[in-house]
């Protein structure tokens, strides 16, 4: 009937259809074993068999919290009660409380940012343990015999409850891939970018040398030496700076040798070299200062200017043009290692040069 016991109204519409046990309510108004049973929790039909999701909401990106869901999807927040229970996946809760477990990016008590979400998603479930929950006389779907039996919603003593445990979660494959190629673009960037060489400090005071004529020399230390003979011979030898001249003869000067080029290089150019000859100029092998006046630079390496100012280095050459290159390469002292070469080029003498060096002692010179 409508309703049960105690004098009240049987016979009604809330009656059978709706489980075993009695109407829509029993015992004086309180939810028995029709639509409701036990104190409003859901029996006999519409409330067993629900599903349970504990600090999560399922799936892999979703906020923490506790929704509970009956056998027909309906989600029902705060519902209590017995079926499938699924545990949140620790793994990729971005934006998740820090009660959960985990999260995709920094670990637990994490802010992710979105991260996670844009990235990760879940791998799936699996059935980790089946059991018997006992629900009360007359709320379960199950009777134990000596193998558990269906007897009807509302008419056993137990109810199945299956546990199910996320895989965890899984990296997207356009992020997989995004990931791969920016790994492969540091990586081609390392190997391409050459490292910038460390220039090394001089080791001692600052020294002039000086070369001019066929070809004779003043010396870092004062001394002066004379050279008659053609050839390439060391101006500089020291661990990080390379200096050569080229000594052949002209048509006035009887077979002796005078300074026709000096060549720089050395681990203090950084892999670089300049050459600097009576009527042209170089660096790496590409012409530089083809004009006059002209100017050529390298940041942090090289500075170079060809004009008419400067000083004399031989003897009765005054009044006559000055063609003259000024050198200023970066050595790792204030001053830098400098170089004057004073060009020669009359027809009646043929081409030469003088040359003056200013730079620091060098390790192992």
């Amino acid at each position: 009937g409508s309703y049960v016991g105690g004098g009240i109204p049987a016979g009604g519409v809330m009656g059978s259809g709706m489980g075993t046990g009695g109407g829509a309510y029993a015992a004086g108004g309180i939810p028995g074993g029709g639509a409701y049973v036990g104190g409003g929790i859901p029996g006999s039909g519409v409330g067993m068999g629900t599903t349970r999701v504990v600090a999560g909401n399922g799936s892999c990106c979703g906020p923490s919290g506790t929704t509970y869901a009956n056998a027909y999807g309906n989600a029902r927040p705060g519902m209590t009660g017995t079926g499938t229970t699924v545990h949140a996946n620790p793994g990729c809760g971005v934006g998740s409380a820090p009660s959960d477990t985990g999260c995709c990016v920094g670990g637990p008590e994490t802010s992710c940012g979105g991260v996670g979400s844009a990235c990760f998603e879940g791998a799936g479930n699996m059935v980790t343990s089946t059991d018997w929950t006992y629900v009360g006389e007359g709320r379960g779907t199950y009777a134990g015999t000596p193998n558990y039996s269906y007897v009807g919603q509302g008419a056993g003593s137990y109810e199945k409850e299956t546990f199910v445990t996320p895989y965890g979660c899984r990296i997207r494959p356009c992020c997989l891939l995004l990931a791969l190629l920016s790994l492969l673009g540091l990586a081609l960037a390392y190997f391409l970018q050459k490292p910038a060489a460390l220039v090394p400090a001089p080791v001692g005071p600052v020294g002039t040398c000086t070369l001019w004529g066929d070809p004779h020399i003043r010396t870092f230390d004062g001394i002066r030496s004379d050279y008659y003979s053609p050839g390439e011979f060391w101006i500089v030898k020291s661990d990080n700076v390379w200096i050569q001249g080229r000594y052949l003869p002209t048509k006035v000067t009887s077979g002796l040798g005078v300074t026709k080029s000096i060549a720089v290089g050395g681990p203090f150019l950084k892999g670089h070299k300049l050459r600097v000859e009576v009527r042209s100029a170089s660096w790496d092998g590409q012409p530089v200062l083809t004009g006059f006046p002209s100017d050529f630079t390298v940041p942090g390496v090289i500075d170079m200017h060809y004009n008419n100012v400067g000083t004399l280095l031989q003897n009765g050459r005054e009044g006559k043009a000055l063609h003259i290159v000024h050198i200023r390469l970066e050595d790792g002292s204030p001053e830098g290692l400098q170089i004057q070469v004073n060009r020669w080029m009359e027809p009646a003498e043929g081409d030469y040069m003088n040359v003056k060096i200013t730079m620091h002692g060098q390790k192992g010179q």
